[in-house]
């Protein structure tokens, strides 16, 4: 077995679990008070993620005429939700922090039933096959994202509440180390893949770009529309645009085995902190700052 895909199938993994855990040690049981105080913006920002993104990845497949290969990658992204670092942009601009790790969290315990439903029901359209005749790997799927998001973040939320100090300290590497994986996920997968990811990554950078503006705007009109205060439209705009790039590829390479349904993930890796940054920057300069 080369470095390659001792990185691709083995590190990666156990370094997801591993930044899941520092992400749980983030959340505190207070932050589940959000629930009950507001409602309306947790139901809605939850369902704007783990509903409305997958259909539009989807949409976004079907319109452009999507290879199956690509189609279902981006079936893949779209049901990744978003990490620790969705939590520190929404801390950055002044969003709903309580909110954001609320929704992060829910949307991580939920993407052990949702994602593979998603890719189950999508075989049909983009394989060209009934459902079914195609073997999607859903009950393996679920045990690795319970292995992978679900019980670390679990244990990471134990740990956090006991021991709150050495959480703290823990905050900022967990962040660092998500940044350096990701990255050498999309550079092993460049390397191993070269000449299929080469052709196709500016394709699939627009594509990621296109999502992550439709996805935006759409939960912005959302929050607007059922009269979220302005922290809480932020914080929603930002988890639904931000997905968890690595996630996404450790699924692709390893659960499923296949390096060309990493594509997009890898070009939204390298593109999506800045089009949802720029974007939130911009919304936040253009809005009063009033609740």
């Amino acid at each position: 077995m080369g470095a390659l895909e001792l990185i691709l199938n083995y590190v990666a993994p156990v370094a997801l679990a591993a930044i899941m855990c520092g992400m749980g040690l983030s959340i505190r049981l207070e932050s589940f008070k959000q629930l009950i105080k507001y409602p309306k913006a947790v139901l809605l920002g939850l369902g704007a993620q783990i509903l409305l993104l997958p259909v539009i990845g989807v949409t976004i497949a079907v319109v452009q005429d999507l290879p199956p290969e690509l189609a279902l990658g981006l079936v893949i992204l779209s049901t990744c939700p978003g990490g620790a670092t969705s939590n520190v942009i929404s801390y950055i601009l002044r969003a709903d922090i309580a909110l954001s790790i609320l929704l992060t969290t829910l949307s991580s315990f939920l993407i052990i039933i949702t994602m593979p439903v998603a890719l189950y029901l999508s075989t049909e359209y983009f394989l060209g096959v009934e459902v079914g005749e195609v073997e999607i790997p859903k009950f393996k799927l679920m045990i690795q994202l319970f292995v992978m998001t679900l019980a670390p973040v679990s244990i990471g939320m134990l740990i956090g509440n006991l021991y709150q100090d050495f959480a703290d300290k823990m905050e900022k590497p967990t962040r660092i180390l998500s940044g350096i994986v990701l990255m050498l996920m999309v550079v092993a997968l460049m390397v191993k893949e070269s000449d299929y990811m080469i052709d196709n990554m500016r394709f699939a950078g627009s594509v990621v770009i296109e999502l992550l503006i439709v996805t935006m705007l759409l939960s912005y009109a959302l929050a607007k529309v059922f009269r979220l205060s302005i922290p809480q439209r932020l914080s929603v705009i930002v988890e639904v645009g931000m997905q968890n790039g690595l996630l996404a590829i450790v699924v692709a390479t390893t659960v499923i085995g296949d390096p060309r349904l990493a594509l997009f993930p890898s070009a939204y890796g390298m593109i999506s902190l800045l089009v949802v940054g720029l974007l939130s920057l911009l919304y936040t300069y253009l809005q009063p700052r009033t609740r």
